[in-house]
């Protein structure tokens, strides 16, 4: 959890992101993500866990972040090899560097 990466998602201005479920699921991927809001891989089900959203919601929230700019979707060959193909997660990363 990084601190600096949930006070970036808290504080985005609502010119940015006015959806509150999005918001919301920024704020899950936020949790999981290093300082710099980098390598935040968490799985539908975790969003779930903490938002309570379903998974159609999950998606189509992640899809609207990509497309605004906000996320951006990364390689899952930053995950640790020893983690099964199967099992692995999207990995994304916060735009915290964009104005």
């Amino acid at each position: 959890m990084s601190i600096e990466a949930m006070v970036w998602a808290i504080q985005l201005p609502l010119t940015r992101l006015k959806n509150p479920t999005h918001r919301r699921i920024l704020l899950s991927l936020a949790n999981y993500a290093g300082k710099k809001g980098e390598t935040a891989c968490p799985s539908k089900k975790s969003i779930h866990n903490e938002t309570g959203y379903d998974q159609s919601t999950i998606k189509r929230a992640l899809r609207a972040l990509e497309k605004a700019k906000i996320i951006r979707r990364e390689s899952q060959h930053l995950l640790p090899a020893t983690i099964p193909k199967h099992r692995k997660t999207n990995v994304y990363t916060l735009a915290m560097d964009a104005p």
